[in-house]
């Protein structure tokens, strides 16, 4: 079993992080798809339980978010709660919140490698959007995962929504 060396995160890291998934979910609101993907490092991946699906690629990401976001032109995300998450491995872990899907070291395993300057944000949001001429709106959650040296997204993992709810 691989474990994480060393302390987690700097601050400065993790203010970079914060700063850069804030930006994506403000710029991702305001329809302000060019700019949302110009964070995304050219081989980031997103990973939707609620679409279910996963893309690989700048270029496939900008194939599923354009046809999303002309689906949903009113689609909305309200942060609640935003904050790193926890390194599986790591001392500080414990009981804290950890992202799904992730793996340590293993960069063949399909999962997010934990490597040096990459830190995981929470987001917790309310989604709202119209569909069938309806307005809807649900409690999600997502991860976004930040090469802080790069300053670029690296991967975006979205759990199923309205399967959380104790956030509120």
């Amino acid at each position: 079993m691989a474990t994480v060396a060393g302390p987690g995160p700097s601050s400065e890291q993790q203010a970079v992080a914060m700063r850069v998934a804030g930006q994506y979910m403000d710029l991702s609101s305001a329809h302000e798809l060019s700019e949302v993907f110009a964070l995304f490092a050219p081989e980031g991946s997103y990973i939707s339980e609620s679409l279910r699906g996963s893309w690989t690629g700048l270029t496939d990401i900008q194939g599923m978010m354009r046809p999303f976001f002309k689906k949903y032109p009113d689609v909305r995300w309200e942060v609640r709660r935003m904050f790193v998450a926890a390194r599986p491995g790591s001392a500080s872990a414990g009981d804290a919140p950890t992202v799904p899907g992730a793996s340590v070291g293993d960069p063949g395993g399909g999962g997010e490698v934990f490597g040096e300057g990459v830190v995981h944000v929470e987001v917790h949001f309310l989604r709202t959007w119209t569909e069938n001429g309806e307005q809807q709106e649900s409690p999600g959650r997502e991860w976004i995962s930040v090469d802080t040296s790069k300053e670029r997204i690296v991967r975006v993992f979205v759990a199923k929504l309205g399967t959380f709810w104790d956030f509120w």
